[in-house]
């Protein structure tokens, strides 16, 4: 299958060279670290529903697929970096509201 079949290939400069014997790259199986079944959404899903999909169901990331092709991934950090931008233009504009009318 797909995911057995997956390899990642490392210059071997990455690693010492004892690693690599034969001095070529060096065959990563990815099959421990791959989700088989990764939650995704469209680029179109509300925010809303993502945050909510992070928040209920613990994700780290969601992929973002547009006809069964990946067009980007959402993590968890980026939502939180998100909200807190959000959050600060918010103090922002009520700090710039208080000194306009006062």
């Amino acid at each position: 299958d797909l995911v057995n079949a997956s390899r990642v290939f490392l210059d071997g400069n990455v690693f010492q060279r004892s690693v690599s014997m034969s001095g070529g790259p060096i065959s990563v199986s990815l099959v421990k670290f791959v989700n088989l079944d990764p939650i995704c959404v469209e680029p179109k899903t509300p925010l809303a529903h993502a945050i909510d999909m992070f928040t209920k169901l613990g994700l780290s990331q969601v992929l973002v697929t547009h006809r069964g092709k990946l067009r980007g991934v959402i993590t968890r950090k980026d939502i939180l970096r998100f909200i807190d931008n959000i959050h600060n233009e918010q103090k922002r504009e009520q700090g710039f509201a208080f000194r306009v009318f006062t």
